[in-house]
Formats: structure tokens, C-alpha cells, sequence
């Protein structure tokens, strides 16, 4: 009990997270829960969709421990089908959703399916590790569980900007078309990557590649804050900046 709940706890908080930011129109609890079981469901899509690029790659023995392999299995074996899930999965949630009126709440609730399915993962790896559980849930706490969250902050805010028509020309709105599927799967992919080659253990490649992979945690967390806040501006209501400055003056 203690390993799964070791697994679920760093999910748990992050939608907690950013469930508090969404401060001014929250969204309903079930509709979160509805968002967090997608999620769950977008797990089982991705080890469908990823099944052939796994078996193309044992097709060649000894590939799996190269550069290639790496690059392989963080591409096709894991972003691109992962992504793709949890894509399809929040347009079924979002499609025809009556609560989805602000920009924020695309965040909100790619987040929830995010975690969704990075709880799941995360009960399989911890189980499948009865004897290092401890450490397995840490570090998945400190790097995947929250790289998945800001993959996700990438996808509901293009998703978002896509939706309420957010560009001001339509090749800033192709792009946000295109981002909001091309930037998770390559932050997750690069994120994979990074790690993957750090674990094959070629003295200096490896050591530069964990530090390539240090270098984009941060920058992941940076940009998702930015864009939390950024989509967080604008659904604020200017009256309420004007009630303030009027409270202050009165004052």
C-alpha cells in the first residue's frame, strides 16, 4: 500500500497544484477525476500505438543499448505514441465540454490526463521494482512525474490558443495548430532521450548528455510556468485590477 501510494503521491500534488491556480472559475471535481481516469485510459492507447516500433527495434539484436536505440525507443517507442494518446484523449474530453470556457482551463485539464497517466506508469515501475521502490519513487518524483506535468502545460496551452483563437494571423495560428502536438513530443522525446543515453554509460557522451538533460529539466519547468501565467493574464478581468487601485486610492 505504501509503494503505491509512494507512486500516486507526486501526481496527486501537482493536480493539486494546479488545480489552486485556477482560482477564479474552478472547474467540478468530476470533471478532473473524469480528466485524471482519461489520462489512465491514454496509458493503455500508447503501449498499443508504441507495440510495432518496439518489435521493429528487437528485430535488431544489440540495437536497443546504441545511440539509435536511445533515439528509437524515446521517439517512436515513447513521445510520440504517448503524446498522441493523451492528445486524442483531451480532445474526447474537451470536445463539447460546457466548463471549458477559459484559457487556462486547457492546462487544467491536459494536466489532470498527464497525471492520469503518469500515475499509472508510475504504479507499474515501482511494482516491477519490489526491492528499489524507494528510490524508483523518488527520482520518478523529482524528474518524470513532473517532466509529464509540463509536457502536458505545453499541449493544453496550445490546445487552448487553438481553441479561443488566440493568434493574430493565421500562420500564428497554424502554428499553434501544429505546437500543440510537435512541442510536447519533442521536449518528451529529447527528455527521454537525454536519459537513455545517459544510462548506456559512454564515459564522456553520457556525462554530457546527463548534463544536456539537467539543462532541459529547467528549462521544461520555465517555460510551462510561463505559459501557466501567461494563460492564467489573460483570462484575468481587468475590473479587477481597477477595483483594487480604486480600494488603494480610497485608502
Amino acid at each position: 500500500m505504501l509503494q503505491i501510494f509512494s507512486a500516486l503521491l507526486p501526481a496527486i500534488v501537482l493536480v493539486a497544484f494546479i488545480y489552486f491556480k485556477d482560482r477564479k472559475h474552478p472547474e467540478p471535481t468530476w470533471q478532473l477525476v473524469k480528466g485524471v481516469i482519461y489520462g489512465c485510459a491514454s496509458a493503455m492507447i500508447a503501449v498499443m500505438l508504441a507495440t510495432p516500433s518496439s518489435v521493429l527495434l528487437m528485430m535488431v539484436p544489440g540495437a536497443e543499448n546504441t545511440i539509435f536505440g536511445s533515439f528509437w525507443q524515446s521517439f517512436l517507442g515513447a513521445a510520440i505514441p504517448e503524446e498522441c494518446a493523451k492528445l486524442l484523449m483531451l480532445w474526447a474530453l474537451l470536445q463539447r465540454n460546457p466548463y471549458f470556457d477559459e484559457h487556462f482551463d486547457g492546462i487544467v485539464y491536459a494536466a489532470c490526463i498527464g497525471m492520469g497517466f503518469a500515475g499509472l506508469e508510475n504504479i507499474l515501475y515501482v511494482v516491477q521494482s519490489p526491492d528499489e521502490w524507494l528510490s524508483v519513487s523518488v527520482a520518478r518524483a523529482i524528474f518524470s512525474v513532473p517532466g509529464h506535468f509540463f509536457f502536458a502545460v505545453s499541449m493544453g496551452y496550445f490546445y487552448s490558443c487553438v481553441h479561443f483563437h488566440t493568434a493574430s494571423t493565421q500562420r500564428e495560428h497554424r502554428i499553434n495548430q501544429i505546437g500543440v502536438i510537435l512541442v510536447p513530443i519533442v521536449l518528451h522525446g529529447l527528455f527521454d532521450f537525454f536519459l537513455f543515453v545517459t544510462d548506456l554509460q559512454i564515459t564522456v557522451i553520457s556525462s554530457s548528455c546527463f548534463l544536456l538533460f539537467l539543462i532541459l529539466c529547467y528549462y521544461i519547468a520555465k517555460l510551462g510556468t510561463r505559459r501557466i501565467q501567461h494563460l492564467l493574464e489573460m483570462d484575468a478581468d481587468p475590473n479587477d485590477d481597477a477595483e483594487v487601485a480604486e480600494f488603494e486610492e480610497i485608502q
